[in-house]
């Protein structure tokens, strides 16, 4: 069960904040080569749009490796990415933009090989303090090493906003070849599981902060992956060419909610349980022993 496994926090701090900036570099530059690694010589992926955004991390309690990321973008001066990207329908668009959020740049991490710090590396620090370093010439993301395995960077212009995309969401490479190193690479289920619990932490977020409304846009296959999760949504506007065909979808988040409750077990066990879909990181002590 997710919340066993992972815990979702809330960055808003300026570790946390490193660490979400750093695994979108390790995404999206490293390992899938959407944007250029030179453009960020600190190690963290930014964009116009994080200056007006909420991010989150997410991660799993045995080892606390942060294993996930995401975004809910606000409305600045009334757009969202969606608004830059393609043309919304009447029904798509919202009379108040401030109404809807939009949830972007989700990734899972994977493409790289982690390996855990040596002792005397890390001992002092606690692992979601995010530091980078340099150790045995190998880059450092939140207290693990990582060795980058992905293409070439790929001369693209930056977009306004990474959408949701199965490419970010690809399968972990295991190490080979490394008798220290530790596998975590996630299956199928494991990656949904990741990728269920990261929506539930958005619309949540959404539902505390009052914002009825959410936008995304993808592709067919991964709306079809929302829409087998039990979430309601409707299509919002016009497709639009970006790094393939998008399509723009709106969900009211209750609604949704209320149908992935009804119709699917797992999504009634994830939103009714106990648990907390998200932490702030603020409100977390150093010292906490969860969190080391």
């Amino acid at each position: 069960m997710f919340d066993a496994r992972y815990e979702v926090v809330v960055a808003d701090t300026p570790d946390t904040l490193r660490i979400h900036h750093e695994l979108r570099y390790a995404v999206y530059c490293l390992e899938r080569g959407f944007e250029d690694p030179g453009a960020f010589p600190d190690g963290q992926e930014r964009d116009a749009w994080d200056v007006n955004a909420t991010a989150f991390i997410v991660r799993e309690r045995d080892t606390g490796q942060w294993v996930g990321t995401t975004r809910l973008v606000h409305a600045m001066q009334g757009d969202l990415p969606v608004h830059r990207l393609t043309r919304l329908s009447q029904v798509g668009t919202l009379a108040h933009p401030g109404a809807a959020t939009e949830l972007s740049r989700i990734c899972i991490t994977g493409d790289y090989q982690r390996h855990r710090l040596p002792a005397h590396a890390s001992q002092d620090d606690p692992c979601w303090e995010g530091r980078k370093a340099q150790v045995d010439g190998r880059t450092v993301i939140g207290g693990w090493r990582t060795q980058q395995r992905g293409p070439l960077f790929r001369s693209m212009q930056a977009d306004d906003g990474e959408c949701l995309n199965r490419q970010g969401m690809n399968a972990m490479i295991g190490p080979v070849g490394l008798p220290e190193a530790r596998s975590c690479a996630p299956t199928g289920p494991m990656r949904s599981e990741l990728f269920a619990g990261m929506l539930r932490a958005a619309i949540e977020y959404s539902r505390h902060q009052d914002i009825p409304y959410m936008y995304f846009l993808v592709n067919r296959a991964l709306a079809r992956m929302v829409s087998r999760l039990g979430f309601e949504f409707s299509l919002a506007g016009v497709p639009c060419e970006h790094r393939g065909v998008r399509y723009p979808y709106l969900a009211h988040v209750e609604t949704a909610v209320q149908r992935a409750v009804e119709s699917s077990p797992d999504m009634a066990r994830l939103f009714l349980s106990a648990a907390a879909p998200y932490r702030y990181a603020s409100e977390v002590t150093h010292h906490s022993p969860e969190w080391h």
